[in-house]
């Protein structure tokens, strides 16, 4: 070290000897500044000496490497714990409120700081570790600051997603500290790299070494199994907010890394499964037999259409907290003449697309791993039963749409292993409004579920889900035309609720026309509406009338006279609920909840029907998985090339159902595209043709994905003419090889602001 510090001062003298010979030669002005400069020289140099003593410091407890790990690990899980409650006092309170769970976190980290003993470069590994460990506490830190979800493993499968919607939680500034704060971790790690001692460990220390580090695995394990045995830290989490709370940062990010999908129930076999589909059938269902001809759709079996509205619920359920008018007058009412009740959801202020599996699928979160989402994980890789299956079946057509892009939580591949015949995503509509956030406005989905209505003769299932609620909600008044103001909120938050208040008011004002204009139709149809997760503010579960931060409300419309039958329930519950009133079961989930939610085993037999139909051997369909992905078209109305002509160097292209998301190919390469109607779009810049170019029209979603394309044109040396041998292409279940090298286009920057 004192080498190190001799050769920095030689510099440092050569250094400021230059300077003074060259550019500071003495004058007023270069006096100024030396004068003003020596405070910040000085600090600089007392800073620096502090660090080398620092280091020495460390270097002198490095001698009992053992101890340097317990001392060091205890700090490091201190602070992050600190971080994960954003509060100094809170993460000391945890320390003395709950010392074992917090010592059996300690011992995890101190775990992996026991790894380095193995290693020559120590040093590094040690500071890299620990680096890692303030990295993850930081990062679960910034999260919670902007969503009520912490950090874990399944984060990083979106870290693509996440990297698109930055702009609408940070500023630029924030994202410029992140990315700086970043090069300059990276700059320390490859410093301490440099800067690291080196020590090769003897033999029979390496074997001490080793003997030490699998010593120090060896009690995680003992201490995880005595913790969980005794029931100190549970392993599956109801409320992943909570466990992290309860159960520490350090086990709970470890159970989201090594616990995904659906455990093995202990008792898993054929006659397990067959004992549940008996008991299906002796409360009246019939899962072995097909679908019986009653129940196969006709003129008279009404539409179904499930609406997820993003962020929705009636305010008036806030204590303390009134309106200048009702902001959700027409859910109110629906709530007084239609079906109606309590539903209980999976997540807070976060997780839609967890909510909107357990309503497609009658499966619960619960069995999942801590903060996983299966759209993300097991239904990339396989099928499984859903409400559009078991519909299809019964004759029924099926369509999904989202006035949001296409591409977020994978929907575009994860929609076809649902059994979707169609999704219209926000890349497929025209005339999108948007509000002050950007968020494209729920009004444009009354037209998109009419039309999907309309595009089938016989009955429809409609899955649509909304957008407009949703946050990053403002701190400062943005919007000058709100209409409704608030009193009672949280000064910190109030501005940023009044908003809020005013978006889910035009929500409501569109499930308003949206019923308008099915009670016009002729076809018998049942709207179900449901809120997927209360917004993201600063809530607490006792100023809600019903004493949760986990229930929004649904509501049953119909627009042929069913009578009402109100009931709380769960998300995995909702739609077995709702075809049982309109007389509908088919399926071996729908058949579960609809006749075992009584059963003293419900819980623990729905955990081994859920393992059965994604993980297991099928035994509930007889041992062979009967659901097929479909070959899903996206849009109701295809995008289609009817001509191409030369407009002096720019092609214009005449066709049908062109949006903002229609982009020009060449040959496989994009072409900058301008928008002119749904019939005519044209190349921005000058195209240079061969004989046998070949021209497309690709729906371009967020982050370059391709969602469809159309068939190829190609130009002879004389005229366009169609690829009689090419078709037009659906990308929805698989991924565009060549769609991650083509440059983003503006048209697509509002679409990646998604949900966090």
């Amino acid at each position: 070290m004192s080498k190190l510090r001799e050769k920095i001062s030689s510099a440092c003298g050569t250094a400021g000897a230059f300077l003074r010979r060259t550019v500071l030669r003495p004058n007023p002005v270069t006096r100024t500044i030396a004068r003003l400069a020596a405070p910040v020289c000085r600090l600089v140099k007392m800073a620096f000496d502090r660090f080398l003593k620092f280091v020495e410091a460390v270097r002198k407890l490095e001698a009992h490497p053992f101890l340097f790990a317990v001392g060091l690990s205890f700090i490091l899980y201190l602070i992050v714990e600190m971080l994960g409650r954003r509060s100094v006092i809170s993460g000391i309170e945890y320390l003395f409120t709950n010392p074992v769970v917090f010592i059996f976190n300690w011992l995890m980290v101190l775990a992996t700081l026991s790894v380095p003993l193995l290693f020559k470069w120590r040093e590094f590994m040690t500071a890299l570790i620990s680096i890692i460990w303030i990295g993850l506490g930081l990062t679960n830190c910034i999260l919670l600051g902007f969503r009520t979800t912490p950090l874990n493993a399944t984060d990083f499968n979106t870290f693509k997603d996440v990297m698109g919607i930055m702009t609408v939680y940070f500023s630029n500034k924030e994202i410029f500290a992140m990315f700086a704060g970043a090069f300059l971790t990276l700059a320390l790690i490859v410093f301490i790299f440099i800067k690291s001692q080196r020590d090769v460990p003897e033999k029979h220390k390496l074997a001490k070494a080793l003997g030490c580090v699998a010593g120090m695995f060896a009690l995680v394990f003992g201490a995880t199994s005595a913790t969980t045995s005794l029931g100190v830290v549970e392993t599956t989490f109801h409320n992943i907010q909570d466990a992290y709370k309860d159960y520490g940062f350090a086990y709970c990010f470890a159970c989201s890394v090594v616990d995904q999908g659906i455990d093995r129930p202990k008792d898993y076999s054929q006659y397990s499964v067959q004992s549940i589909l008996d008991e299906i059938n002796a409360n009246g269902g019939d899962v072995a037999a097909e679908v019986q001809p009653a129940e196969k759709a006709t003129k008279q079996t009404p539409n179904i259409i499930t609406l997820q509205m993003e962020s929705f619920f009636d305010v008036k359920h806030l204590k303390g907290v009134t309106y200048s008018e009702d902001p959700v007058p027409n859910f109110t009412a629906m709530k007084e003449n239609y079906t109606s009740g309590i539903l209980t959801v999976p997540s807070f202020g976060a997780g839609t697309a967890n909510t909107e599996f357990e309503v497609n699928t009658g499966m619960s979160m619960d069995f999942f791993g801590p903060g996983e989402y299966p759209y993300t994980t097991i239904l990339r890789e396989t099928t499984g039963e859903s409400v559009a299956y078991d519909l299809k079946e019964m004759g029924y057509s099926s369509h999904a749409i989202h006035n949001h892009t296409g591409r977020f939580y994978g929907r575009n591949w994860v929609y076809p292993d649902l059994g979707f015949d169609s999704f219209t995503s926000v890349e497929y509509m025209n005339d999108v409004e948007r509000n002050p956030l950007d968020w494209a406005k729920d009004f444009i989905l009354t037209g998109e579920i009419t039309k999907a209505l309309n595009s089938t003769e016989g009955p429809d299932y409609v899955f649509a889900v909304s957008v407009q609620g949703h946050g990053k909600y403002p701190t400062e008044v943005i919007d000058d035309t709100q209409t409704i103001t608030v009193q009672g909120f949280n000064e910190e938050e109030a501005v940023g609720f009044e908003y809020y208040c005013n978006q889910i008011h035009q929500m409501d004002q569109f499930l308003g026309e949206l019923t308008d204009a099915l009670s016009r139709s002729d076809e018998p149809t049942v709207l179900v509406i449901y809120g997927d997760h209360l917004p993201k503010f600063d809530f607490e579960a006792d100023q809600m009338d019903n004493g949760s931060l986990y229930e929004t409300e649904y509501v049953m419309w119909d627009n042929y006279g069913l009578e009402p039958h109100d009931k709380d329930i769960t998300t995995y519950q909702l739609s077995a609920y709702v075809e049982d009133l309109i007389g509908l079961h088919n399926g071996v989930m729908t058949q579960f909840q609809q006749r075992c939610s009584e059963s003293d085993t419900y819980y623990n037999d729905m955990h081994t029907l859920q393992y059965d139909i994604l993980y297991g051997n099928c035994f509930s369909y007889g041992g062979t998985k009967p659901f097929v992905a479909t070959d899903m078209q996206f849009g109701i109305d295809p995008i289609s090339i009817t001509g191409i002509k030369n407009v002096e160097d720019t092609l214009l292209l005449n066709g049908q159902n062109f949006t903002e998301a229609s982009k020009i190919f060449v040959d496989g390469t994009q072409i900058s595209t301008l928008f002119l109607s749904p019939g005519h779009i044209m190349t921005a810049e000058d195209v240079s043709l061969d004989e046998g170019s070949v021209i497309e029209v690709v729906q371009m979603s967020s982050k370059k994905t391709h969602l469809s394309t159309t068939q190829a044109w190609i130009w002879d040396g004389q005229q366009f003419l169609a690829d009689v041998n090419s078709l037009p292409q659906h990308n929805g279940n698989k991924l565009d090889a060549g769609s991650d090298n083509i440059e983003t286009v503006n048209g697509d920057v509002k679409d990646m602001k998604a949900e966090g």
